[in-house]
């Protein structure tokens, strides 16, 4: 992702606890934008504790992008 978003892409607060790979690249995902979420620190540990879905973080993405949920999916070769 090139572009600087200076807030949680799941929870809009300010700030940024990095980027996340939806598809984690020691799955096989890659660095392109559909795999790729800005998220808070506190939604970032959530994810990796599985307090809510991947299929969340697809959904924002494909909005993002302007995608469907299923194009995101396959974009990272990933079945709903």
């Amino acid at each position: 992702m090139r572009e600087e978003i200076p807030y949680c892409e799941r929870c809009g607060k300010p700030g940024h606890g990095g980027m996340h790979h939806i598809r984690y690249r020691s799955q096989g995902g890659s660095d392109i934008r559909e795999n790729l979420i800005r998220l808070c620190m506190y939604c970032h540990r959530s994810i990796h504790d599985a307090k809510y879905k991947r299929e969340e973080l697809i959904a924002i993405v494909a909005q993002r992008e302007g995608k469907t949920v299923q194009e995101i999916a396959e974009a990272n070769g990933l079945k709903l």
